[in-house]
């Protein structure tokens, strides 16, 4: 069996906004980390995130059902999630399966970062 890395991330905050760079794909076999890291985030009390996709290549549907998931979660703690830096892969998935209707989505992350304000 072939060793799966471990997705890519980095993690800054700036205006009291959680910043999660996300690298690679977002696939079955990248949820629960992301998952993880994101319930780690919630558990700290920082509840407002923004997901980087700039250096995303793709998101399948397992990591679309995952990013909902998290959406609902940092919702129910009482916080805000918002997505930042589609590319046109990502985009087109995120409007054909009218994910743009269900998340804040922003073209960089100055414009997602005044959004929290």
């Amino acid at each position: 069996m072939e060793d799966i890395p471990d997705m890519r991330t980095e993690e800054l905050e700036v205006e009291n906004v959680s910043i999660l760079r996300l690298f690679d794909r977002i696939d079955s076999n990248s949820c629960k980390e992301l998952k993880g890291k994101v319930n780690s985030l919630i558990d700290n009390n920082k509840l407002k995130l923004l997901l980087d996709l700039q250096n995303v290549e793709s998101v399948d549907s397992s990591g679309l059902g995952m990013l909902i998931s998290c959406l609902k979660s940092v919702t129910n703690a009482g916080g805000l999630l918002k997505i930042s830096h589609l590319h046109n892969g990502t985009k087109n998935t995120f409007y054909l399966t009218r994910m743009d209707r269900i998340f804040d989505i922003f073209e960089n992350n100055e414009t997602a970062l005044h959004s929290f304000r």
